[in-house]
């Protein structure tokens, strides 16, 4: 018995040296890359995209030291460079970088999609946004207006505000093709009823994706139509894990709007406030064993996004119940975080390689920053 302590306490010990050792090089790392990137960016010799790319992974790796040489890269040669710099100045909320992207998003040219797609990640300049898109859609005789309105319209989605359905349907009204399903999902994400004629038409006469997402808007937007439609969907358990090409979204065009693939496709664009309505829905996936693990992931993933107070109590109590899950774990993060933090402090050197497994999970979950936990809830993602 005093052996089998013994031998305990020795593996601990190991355990904890160990993870000293691995801190000690993770550290060395995350300064030698630090550096490297810095270098590649500031050598002027270096492609302007090269060095853009350098800055943005310098964003992701060490937010705060690319905040401090974005700094002296508003004036650089390089306009990528400058607009690189000006998001990360402006995402650390420092106001003389959004100035600069709203300054190029005026400008009408190419850098301007990009910085269209930055302010909405932002959540700023609504207004502008609004005017902007506005114009864009009264220019009927110019060819090249669909970049801009993409990006318009995706940025003004972002702020989920029901007074922007009108205008976004606008931008959508028209669009069939299953290629097309981004300008009608953006108008559901506002929740407003003036999406509603347009997600309507659309769910009727569109195809594949493009039908798929007007079914979910117009259920945004409080079209009874579109709540059936996805309520029907979300109840589907006829897709096979087995067969993903089966059940699983391959094709914007021809997948079919009323088969499993349109329950994949539905569950994994949920998550915005609109969407409360179906959280009784998404609780029953996830207490189903009719749902694969996937299909609980995306319900999960869309209560992380919502965070629906309402249903507090009952979702932390299941997220206890299913750490095995990412979107679980970050919601406890979000609503407990002494509890999470208990967690780890009793489990991170148990004997139990699961329970140890959960307490890394809690521990990467809580070294995310606020601003990299605002990720989390994203609906949508960007790339700039």
């Amino acid at each position: 018995m005093r052996k089998a302590v013994l031998l305990g306490v020795l593996a601990i010990a190991i355990l904890a040296l160990l993870a000293a050792q691995n801190r000690m090089d993770l550290k060395n790392y995350h300064q030698d890359r630090t550096e490297a990137l810095v270098k590649q960016v500031k050598d002027k010799r270096v492609p302007g995209s090269e060095r853009d790319s350098a800055l943005s992974s310098l964003e992701g790796h060490n937010f705060e030291q690319a905040v401090e040489l974005s700094a002296t890269l508003l004036n650089d040669a390089d306009a990528l460079v400058r607009l690189r710099a000006a998001w990360i100045l402006a995402d650390s909320g420092d106001l003389t970088g959004l100035e600069v992207i709203k300054g190029v998003a005026t400008e009408r040219t190419g850098y301007s999609v990009i910085a269209m797609k930055m302010l909405g990640r932002l959540r700023s300049s609504h207004d502008l946004l609004r005017n902007l898109l506005e114009k864009e859609l009264g220019m009927t005789g110019r060819t090249d207006r669909a970049p801009f309105i993409s990006a318009l319209t995706a940025s003004i989605a972002d702020f989920m505000d029901p007074n922007d359905a009108e205008l976004l349907a606008r931008a959508a009204g028209g669009k069939y093709d299953g290629a097309q399903w981004g300008a009608v999902e953006y108008v559901g994400m506002t929740g407003g009823r003036d999406g509603v004629a347009v997600a309507e038409d659309i769910l009727e006469k569109g195809k594949g994706w493009t039908a798929m997402s007007a079914g979910l808007a117009a259920a945004r937007c409080g079209s009874e139509k579109g709540i059936r439609y996805g309520r029907e969907r979300l109840a589907d358990t006829s897709g096979d894990s087995e067969k993903p090409n089966q059940s699983y979204q391959t094709d914007a065009r021809t997948d079919d709007p009323h088969g499993p693939k349109a329950t994949d496709f539905i569950l994994s664009r949920m998550g915005v406030p609109a969407d409360e309505i179906f959280v009784p829905d998404l609780l029953g996936i996830i207490r189903s064993p009719e749902y694969d693990f996937r299909e609980k992931g995306h319900a999960w993933t869309a209560l992380l996004k919502m965070n629906p107070p309402k249903y507090r109590v009952e979702l932390m109590k299941l997220a206890w119940e299913n750490l095995q899950l990412a979107a679980a774990v970050k919601l406890i993060v979000l609503n407990d975080e002494s509890g999470a933090r208990a967690f780890v402090q009793q489990f991170e050197h148990s004997e139990d390689s699961r329970q140890r497994a959960r307490a890394l999970d809690f521990q990467m979950a809580l070294s995310h920053s606020p601003r990299e936990r605002r990720t989390w809830r994203q609906v949508h993602g960007y790339t700039f």
